[in-house]
């Protein structure tokens, strides 16, 4: 069989925080976070090999490391795929200007696993097929507006959407109440799969 390696390190300042703590004890369990997991599952499917092995530290010594077996399943990375195709459809969809009239977006963070915020920014970056300038700040879009000002990682609350300005959302399908976005006038609902595009009712 063929594998590959994946490293991962926790260092710093962020060794003292509560996220840190609850991951070291995760994998020193045997189980890897859902965003270390997703990302080697992605990587096994597009290089097509066996297994991944998640080598983790957070010190020096065998004892603040962990090393992690993760076998392929076809099921989980059918599900995975899956799901990052949906949401790629999506945003390519939110983010043409053609057909939503849209300016700036903001963007459900659940992909791979809930709050995803890394991977749906990548996904985004690559749908979009993000100028490199523009992600680091350093020019505006053509439409004059900054990375920052026209992305928005968050899931957006029915209450705060005007339809009266250039703002196209995306939701998680399953993570939309019905009886509070049906009181949003003026928007049209577009479904993507998992995924569900909001986006103002050009008259």
């Amino acid at each position: 069989k063929i594998g590959i390696v994946e490293c991962k390190s926790i260092t710093g300042n962020v060794l003292s925080s509560d996220y840190a703590k609850k991951t070291i004890v995760s994998l020193s369990q045997g189980k890897p976070q859902p965003y270390y997991e997703g990302q080697c599952r992605h990587y096994m499917a597009v290089l097509n090999v066996d297994y991944c092995l998640l080598t983790t530290s957070w010190g020096h010594g065998s004892d603040n490391m962990a090393v992690i077996k993760i076998d392929r399943d076809a099921d989980i990375e059918e599900e995975l795929l899956g799901i990052e195709d949906d949401f790629i459809e999506a945003v390519r969809f939110a983010g043409d200007p053609v057909m939503t009239g849209c300016e700036r977006l903001v963007i459900t963070p659940d992909t791979q696993y809930r709050g995803a915020v890394n991977v749906t920014e990548i996904l985004t970056l690559f749908a979009l097929d993000v100028d490199a300038e523009v992600f680091q700040g350093k020019v505006a879009d053509e439409n004059g507006l900054y990375y920052k000002e026209k992305y928005r990682y968050a899931n957006a609350f029915p209450e705060e959407m005007d339809a009266s300005r250039p703002v196209a959302y995306v939701f998680r399908s399953e993570d939309v109440d019905w009886s509070r976005m049906e009181l949003q006038q003026g928007y049209v609902f577009q479904n993507f799969g998992g995924y569900l595009v909001a986006y103002p009712w050009k008259k």
